[in-house]
């Protein structure tokens, strides 16, 4: 740009040196011809811009002919001027640069002195405008507190997505009902428990006990024993959560089976033994204790209500020896395995 206006200067005093100072003639159409590479600048372009400045206040006379060819050749723009003065006289100058404006705008201002004209400068170019900033992505919310806890730190429970799952289970306890007094009993059991971590989650159960009671004594010298073998159906229908792990379920049992006796002793003669039909219905209230994924511990109690009493005792001396009561008992203790 300050070779271009440098130029400018040259070919100003030049111009202005060579032309005569007298009075100037009406202003007529302007004595220019000007060629351009496509998409710097055109004639007509070119010939408003001179048409709408003011004369110079020392007017020179006009020359008889202002030509101006700007070319385009790699990374230059060449503006040649050629003046042909009233007086005969020719001045020729050249403005090189990389920019086609600023050629332009050095041959505005020598055609402008050429021809008498105050030559106004074109404003500055507005410095572009900055883009505006882009917002800053949005941070992705934090974790929920149950998620930032390691899985393998979440105690498991029998709590989930609804699915059903297989039991087994083995008690031992105490049984009244089936001997003179709450005899040791032992009893396992298989199942199914739905898991959905809700009030209702029922489960389904079907077990086996052996229990038996100790040698009892008669006054004739025999000694009887008393044998329970049932098998029973199982169900609680909801369960009901007290704590993380902990809950209750009200259950119900079903048992069939048979309660037998048998005796030994020198007057004892045949066999010795008898068998009678046991049923039995157990209202029962049962507590569990998830520790693992596939372990439990649970403890269960209730009154034991006698479907079928008999009476065992020794013949012919009518010596009893037991009594089944309308009303027992069941007390049991239980590990548990669940899965899947």
């Amino acid at each position: 740009m300050g070779a271009a206006f440098a130029a400018m200067a040259s070919v100003a005093g030049l111009v202005a040196a060579t032309g005569a100072t007298k009075a100037a003639p009406e202003r007529g159409p302007l004595p220019l011809e000007l060629t351009a590479p496509e998409g710097c600048i055109d004639a007509p372009t070119f010939r408003e811009r001179l048409t709408a400045l003011p004369a110079s206040p020392g007017k020179t006379e006009p020359p008889r002919r202002v030509t101006i060819v700007i070319t385009h050749q790699g990374d230059l723009f060449t503006g040649a001027l050629r003046v042909e003065h009233a007086s005969g006289d020719t001045t020729e100058r050249q403005v090189t640069s990389a920019r086609c404006d600023e050629v332009s705008d050095a041959l505005t201002f020598v055609a402008a002195v050429a021809l008498g004209l105050d030559y106004v400068p074109p404003p500055p170019p507005r410095p572009p405008q900055p883009l505006p900033a882009s917002p800053p992505p949005r941070r992705p919310p934090p974790p929920r507190e149950r998620d930032a806890t390691p899985a393998a730190a979440e105690p498991a429970v029998l709590t989930g997505r609804t699915r059903w799952r297989f039991t087994g289970a083995v008690r031992g306890g105490l049984l009244g009902g089936a001997g003179p007094s709450l005899e040791p009993a032992l009893s396992v059991a298989v199942g199914l428990a739905l898991d959905n971590g809700g009030l209702l989650a029922p489960s389904f159960e079907v077990s086996g006990t052996w229990a038996t009671s100790g040698s009892s004594t008669t006054v004739a010298g025999t000694t009887g024993t008393l044998t329970l073998l049932d098998g029973a159906l199982g169900i609680c229908p909801v369960r009901v959560p007290i704590t993380h792990g902990l809950a209750l379920r009200p259950c119900g049992e079903a048992a069939f089976g048979a309660l037998s006796g048998s005796g030994t002793g020198s007057s004892v003669v045949g066999h010795g033994s008898h068998v009678e039909p046991w049923m039995a219905l157990t209202p029962m209230a049962r507590a569990e204790w998830q520790i693992g994924k596939h372990f439990m511990l649970e403890i269960e109690t209730g009154p034991e209500f006698q479907l079928y009493r008999d009476r065992f005792y020794w013949s012919p001396s009518g010596s009893p020896l037991y009594t089944v009561p309308s009303v027992g008992s069941l007390t049991r203790l239980g590990a548990v395995v669940v899965w899947p």
